[in-house]
């Protein structure tokens, strides 16, 4: 059985609060979990970056299974955090704070019986909870809106604050690893995501360049929608459709950076990494043209297009958004296709010291980042 961490250690400020801020700033932590082999790290122990997205989380049972499983299947330390704004990006349904966007309290009435409506409410305030314990015997729809306690300090900013913590959840484990005396091999640094991770991959990419040796995206979007537009889930019970509606602290503080979509992120890169990206074709969120687009461009990039055909049930269970995907097998036709034929070694981190991009510089010379936004 792999040998199990989780550590707190000092997180980056966020780049986006005042110097005046900085005392709340400064208390940021991140949470990282780590798994190591069970046997002797040796020359060909890599490293693995699994990073979750929306409505994922890393106490999960699927990634405690994969941190676990993957640690000693493929000789790998497997890393995950619990990055800037990822507690805003859960789904719990009905749970936390919501505020009441619409209901027709009259059809309610009238397609419930006199005791469940009374059960609907406490001192004259709707009972969310009651909502899935009674029957209704007309179509009811009810709009929430969740509230969430984001600020500037920490806030779902689905971009460079969350990249960085990936960044620095890798850099602090391997340093760790290097204080132990344990070399392992740094040219099988892999990060491993879908949709906002698998995004989050790019760009962490893009930010400490030649960390990251190989990426593996399942569905990432070009640029996070959530950003410019709102989230909505909707869930059916019988006849009662609930809908709730996000609207992220960065939308309503408009932190927008569209030199963050893909194609503008990797224009006039020399990219290293191989990326291995599976899309679907009848993707509704990121159209295959879309994605194809925006990715064309990018060196060291291989295209795989999932079409109905290629849905064996074992690794694709669809062709939309996600692929109804087992991580599991995933990872297991990726490593086996495009990893273990490599076969190259280092010992040694080979990344530049200083990145500037955009409205970023990036300073690596304390061995994590330390970054600067600056004003466009």
């Amino acid at each position: 059985m792999s040998k199990d961490y989780e550590i707190q250690v000092k997180g980056h400020k966020s780049i986006y609060a005042k110097e005046a801020e900085s005392d709340t700033n400064a208390s940021r932590k991140i949470k990282i979990y780590f798994s190591t082999p069970s046997y002797e790290m040796n020359d060909d122990t890599g490293v693995l970056l699994l990073i979750s997205g929306f409505g994922a989380s890393t106490n999960s049972k699927v990634y405690k299974k994969m941190r676990k499983e993957f640690a000693d299947k493929y000789n790998l330390v497997t890393i995950q955090c619990d990055y800037f704004g990822n507690e805003f990006m859960q789904t719990e349904f009905l749970s936390g704070n919501y505020s009441l966007q619409q209901i027709d309290l009259n059809k309610m009435k009238n397609s419930l019986s006199e005791e469940d409506y009374s059960r609907m409410f406490d001192e004259g305030a709707l009972v969310l909870t009651q909502l899935l314990d009674v029957n209704f015997t007309q179509e009811n729809t009810i709009v929430l809106k969740k509230i969430q306690n984001e600020s500037i300090h920490n806030f779902n900013d689905m971009g460079i604050m969350q990249a960085i913590d990936n960044i620095t959840a890798v850099l602090t484990v391997l340093a760790i690893i290097y204080n132990n005396n344990v070399k392992i091999n740094t040219k099988k640094i892999i990060a491993m995501g879908q949709s906002h991770g698998s995004y989050l991959g790019y760009l962490s990419n893009r930010l400490c360049p030649n960390l990251f040796h190989y990426i593996l995206d399942n569905s990432a979007w070009v640029y996070p929608s959530y950003i410019d537009g709102g989230r909505s889930l909707v869930r059916k019970n019988g006849n009662l459709t609930i809908v709730t509606n996000y609207e992220y602290f960065a939308k309503k503080n408009n932190i927008s950076f569209k030199f963050l979509d893909l194609k503008r992120m990797y224009q006039n890169f020399n990219n290293q990494c191989k990326i291995v990206c599976y899309h679907g074709a009848e993707d509704p969120l990121i159209t295959l043209e879309n994605k194809q687009s925006a990715v064309k461009d990018i060196e060291n990039l291989v295209f795989n297009k999932i079409t109905p055909e290629k849905v064996d049930g074992k690794v694709f269970t669809n062709c939309v958004h996600g692929l109804g995907a087992d991580f599991l097998n995933l990872f297991d036709t990726f490593y086996k296709s495009y990893v273990e034929p490599e076969k190259s070694k280092g010992d040694t981190l080979e990344f530049d010291n200083y990145v500037e991009f955009q409205q970023l510089s990036i300073d690596y010379t304390s061995g994590l980042p330390v970054v600067e936004l600056r004003n466009s």
